[in-house]
């Protein structure tokens, strides 16, 4: 989605104003309750039950799905792993900030990725990373995280998976940003994308440092999800 229309083989050329990724001003998650019965000690599943990408013009969109997005982070590894199989039949809502809406029913956070920026395109695989992140809170707390190393995601087209490679300090952030969420409910179905963005103007802010991860031992097993 952040791809922007940069070409195989680099993305030089298209820095600047002629890049769509740089118009983008983040893309939202909506983080849904994991189902406790499958939640371990090292690898939590989650589902992304809708999205939303912002420009930096004032206009954005909403992607809803019909099945959530279903994805595993690995603590041990401090890799994700996501699928975007059902992402290709989302219904689509596009308007200004005050006339779209995220869902928040069954909702533990909304978690926003900033100043994404696109590495590399191919037919068979992207990679991009992002710097900062939000994570907004069903009690209205919402946390920023700025991240001395990028965290990198690789996509895979051909298999419709999403690989986030973090580092052990990042994963710890964004474990305590999220923590005591599963026990909370929004106060409302839905929020506005206006007041969400307004809420990130107080957010709680935390310098994460780069710390490197140690080799994989055991790999988290792939998140397959029917098309």
């Amino acid at each position: 989605m952040a791809a922007g229309d940069y070409k195989s083989g680099g993305t030089e050329k298209y820095a600047g104003e002629k890049s769509k990724s740089a118009m983008i001003e983040g893309v939202y998650m909506v983080m849904a309750k994991p189902d406790q019965a499958q939640v371990s000690d090292n690898k939590h599943p989650f589902s992304i039950t809708e999205m939303a990408i912002m420009g930096k013009e004032g206009k954005g969109a909403v992607f809803s799905f019909d099945q959530p997005l279903k994805g595993v982070y690995d603590l041990s590894d401090d890799m994700a792993y996501i699928s975007t199989a059902n992402f290709k039949s989302s219904q689509v809502r596009m308007g200004s900030p005050e006339k779209l809406s995220l869902s928040t029913s069954g909702a533990m956070a909304i978690v926003k990725l900033e100043k994404i920026k696109p590495l590399y395109k191919g037919d068979d695989y992207s990679l991009m990373e992002f710097s900062e992140v939000y994570v907004t809170k069903p009690d209205g707390q919402v946390q920023e995280l700025y991240l001395d190393k990028p965290v990198t995601i690789v996509y895979s087209h051909d298999r419709d998976l999403a690989v986030i490679d973090a580092y052990p300090t990042f994963t710890q952030s964004l474990m305590g940003a999220s923590a005591g969420a599963e026990g909370m409910s929004f106060s409302s179905d839905s929020m506005s994308m206006k007041e969400l963005m307004d809420k990130e103007e107080s957010a709680q802010e935390k310098k994460v440092p780069y710390e490197k991860p140690e080799k994989v031992k055991e790999p988290a097993r792939e998140i397959s999800q029917s098309k």
